[in-house]
């Protein structure tokens, strides 16, 4: 048995390349955790994770760049 994976993605503000998800879903990790520079993007992010078999199970918005309208989403996902 090989050791458990896990991923962690700290992408550039527009997101993920169209294919990423994917491409790690299929390395069978056994958690994820994927930072999103903002809001707008989730929704795709969180859709192309499902797509390729992995669920949203904990979303933490973190304020780190205060007096800004920034905001970093960390999302864990799982099989």
């Amino acid at each position: 048995r090989r050791p458990a994976e896990l991923v962690l993605l700290d992408p550039p503000r527009q997101g993920t390349a169209p294919g990423v998800a994917a491409a790690l879903a299929a390395r069978r990790p056994e958690r994820v955790v994927h930072i999103c520079c903002g809001t707008d993007e989730i929704p795709r992010e969180v859709a192309a994770w499902r797509t390729a078999g992995l669920a949203l199970r904990r979303a933490v918005p973190l304020d780190l760049f205060a007096g800004t309208a920034n905001l970093e989403t960390v999302l864990l996902l799982t099989p």
